[in-house]
């Protein structure tokens, strides 16, 4: 059953999956999708990064670990800014936290933050990456980086390309114009994991730990 298939796994899910309704219209996040992944993760035995909009004031859009049934972490917070009414960009210095969990070292950003961005972002998103990357690289345990994402412009495939010329292993949950940009799973060493644009829904396993950078 599922339990078996999906048990001691991890599952990218794309930005903002707390709004149901159009992106770039202003919506309210759903509760109800937050108890609805805990609740699975629980059953399931299995963990997912995935990507809210914070239901407060502030409205952040973030990447956050599910896992046992509960956010265990927060990742990262989304500091530019895509157009939508839904979330807002956290004008602080960059919160990206890198977790040891079930034996894997994770990282997250959320969607347009694992770019350059505008040509106003490209310096402070070279550092922020740099940053990302130099921690990465400084542990024993295999790494990857996670992105829930809702790209429109640049393909995932194009971004974890970029990722990967930095020997990083990167998954990309994506969704919008899911059958152009699908989501990807890119490991350090070049190897790639991709699903076929032919309007199908692909579930790709692979296997933990990740392959290392060569």
């Amino acid at each position: 059953g599922l339990e078996s298939l999906f048990s001691e796994s991890l599952l990218v899910l794309p930005e903002a999956f707390n709004i149901v309704g159009e992106y770039y219209r202003l919506c309210a996040p759903d509760a109800e999708v937050q108890r609805r992944l805990a609740a699975l993760s629980a059953r399931l035995g299995l963990c997912f990064v995935v990507g809210f909009v914070r239901d407060d004031a502030d409205r952040y859009s973030e990447a956050v670990l599910i896992d046992g049934g509960k956010v265990l972490e927060v990742l990262s917070l989304k500091t530019l800014w895509d157009g939508s009414p839904c979330y807002a960009p956290f004008k602080g210095p960059a919160q990206d936290r890198i977790v040891l969990h079930r034996n894997l070292r994770i990282g997250g950003l959320v969607c347009m933050d694992a770019t350059e961005g505008q040509a106003k972002d490209v310096e402070m998103q070279r550092e922020r990456h740099d940053e990302t990357v130099r921690k990465l690289s400084q542990y024993a345990e295999a790494t990857l980086l996670c992105v829930p994402g809702r790209f429109r412009g640049p393909s995932p495939d194009y971004v974890a390309k970029e990722w990967n010329r930095r020997k990083t292993s990167i998954i990309i949950g994506n969704c919008g114009i899911a059958l152009t940009h699908p989501s990807v799973l890119h490991f350090a060493n070049g190897q790639t994991c991709s699903a076929p644009t032919d309007g199908d829904c692909y579930v790709h396993l692979a296997p933990l730990p990740l392959p290392k950078a060569s």
